[in-house]
């Protein structure tokens, strides 16, 4: 019986829900394995220009705390507080990135048809998150050594928070991704559009330090109830009078419904739009 038959004949076997589900998870981890030995592989300069730029926000947003003459506020720590707000923002804009880039994403796998935009898109966030936990919880727990910030109050819900921001991420890089490809040119002007989400998302402050004419920007930004819990689980000190589970996971699980609708809409667009470059969108991270 040949390798065909046999995949038929255990089609119609099991559940055809489950059988495609099974086949699923296998094609998307192997995508992952495959995906995590291209980027590994090789010697990334973008990577650790990433990290430089981690380290260069969390000092200079640091530095503006100290002159401000906040450097610590509810026991939180100036440099901590910094690194975990940087994380946040970190996980969304790295994921969000990844998943917009609809033209690279089957560059390579086009001659197997199982695969499909989105299985890659979904390996390279996995990635991403796993990789960007792994760097967060190291600096984390070297500040603890040396002093600089105190342990984890419940180290779980800061990996949650920082999960949940990259989920967010992956599902609005996918409606990003479907925008750029009709309109290119909005991808250099969203460029700055990230700046100015950086700038009001609670990275350098926190609820009461937020201005009373500001407050209606920060308190419908996401973000910023992400920041806030992360740093009421990172401390122990603060509890956020203002963050909420429920409009957190309502804008998440919206944000990728409509991605996932996005992605399947442009699919056949992506994969036939000329001049593909597999690199150009790939070397983020």
């Amino acid at each position: 019986m040949s390798a065909v038959e046999r995949y038929a004949m255990q089609a119609q076997t099991e559940d055809r829900f489950l059988f495609a589900l099974k086949n699923q998870i296998n094609a998307i981890g192997s995508l992952i394995l495959l995906e995590a030995h291209l980027r590994f592989g090789r010697r990334s300069l973008g990577f650790y220009e990433d990290l430089a730029s981690i380290a260069i926000h969390v000092a200079g947003f640091t530095l503006l705390r100290y002159i401000s003459g906040m450097g610590s506020h509810y026991g939180m720590a100036a440099i901590p507080f910094m690194t975990v707000g940087i994380f946040v923002f970190w996980m969304l804009r790295t994921n969000l990135n990844l998943a917009s880039a609809f033209k690279s994403a089957k560059g390579r796998y086009r001659v197997n048809a199982r695969v499909t935009q989105l299985d890659v898109l979904i390996a390279r966030t996995v990635i991403s998150t796993i990789l960007y936990l792994c760097i967060g919880f190291a600096t984390f727990y070297i500040y603890v050594y040396l002093g600089i910030g105190p342990m984890l109050a419940r180290p779980w819900m800061v990996a949650l928070i920082l999960a949940i921001s990259a989920l967010w991420g992956f599902g609005c890089g996918l409606i990003l991704g479907g925008v750029f490809l009709y309109f290119p040119v909005l991808r250099t002007i969203w460029g700055g559009m990230m700046r100015v989400l950086m700038y009001t998302s609670g990275l350098m402050f926190i609820w009461a330090e937020v201005p009373y004419s500001f407050r209606f920007v920060v308190e419908y930004n996401p973000l910023f109830h992400m920041a806030e819990l992360s740093r009421q689980f990172y401390f122990g000190t603060y509890i956020s009078p203002v963050a909420s589970w429920r409009f957190i996971f309502f804008t998440v699980i919206v944000t990728l419904a409509l991605g996932l609708a996005m992605e399947r809409i442009c699919r056949e667009k992506a994969l036939n739009a000329p001049n593909r470059n597999e690199t150009a969108d790939e070397e983020l991270f």
